[in-house]
């Protein structure tokens, strides 16, 4: 940049992590650079699992495609409630001499190994024995209702018979007097 007084040089200097060709540079520097590619997918966990096998025990290293081939598996152990410390015990212990195939003992003990579904637990049943309040007997919440046992709460009154209102079978024949004893005789009834 060119002043009547001063020169000015300005320089711009671009890092990146990532390798790219110079014809990217050259569109970058114009300041229309192409968009960046798309990021690899994340792996899962059976995947990483899988990919750090290697370092355990290396005559189990896998390649990317036997890991991708193998990722379903490790993930069914996963989902039956293994944890990775499991897996790796039961892929990596008592392993033969010399492994031919790291990949089919993997599967094969992948397979071979696999653990059963885990059953939750349902809920514990609670066995509550309570006692009477007036003699302490004890029973079941269900025999002593308001507290008592039966033989304390004395006899239970008879249900009630018929519809409601209905007068009950002791009281019938009281009932039915009174009503007779407050009849008019017909020779005392006047009509209008």
């Amino acid at each position: 940049m060119i002043t009547d007084k001063v020169m000015l040089w300005v320089t711009r200097t671009f890092f990146s992590r990532t390798a790219r060709e110079d014809d990217w540079w050259n569109a970058y520097t114009r300041g229309d650079a192409p968009p960046d590619e798309p990021r690899r997918p994340t792996r899962s966990r059976a995947f990483i699992l899988l990919a750090a096998l290697g370092r355990k025990a290396p005559m189990l290293t896998l390649s990317a495609a036997d890991c991708v081939h193998l990722e379903p598996q490790v993930s069914e152990w996963f989902a039956r409630g293994a944890t990775e410390a499991e897996l790796l015990h039961a892929l990596t212990g008592g392993l033969p001499s010399p492994v031919h195939c790291a990949a089919r003992l993997v599967e094969r003990r992948l397979r071979d190994k696999l653990p059963p579904e885990r059953v939750l637990p349902g809920p514990r049943t609670v066995l509550r024995t309570l006692e009477c309040g007036e003699c302490g007997v004890p029973g079941t919440p269900e025999a002593l209702l308001g507290g008592l046992c039966r033989p304390c709460r004395g006899p239970s009154p008879e249900p009630p018979v018929g519809p409601p209102g209905a007068v009950q079978p002791p009281g019938v024949r009281d009932r039915m007097n009174a009503v007779r004893a407050g009849l008019v005789p017909r020779s005392e009834r006047t009509y209008r």
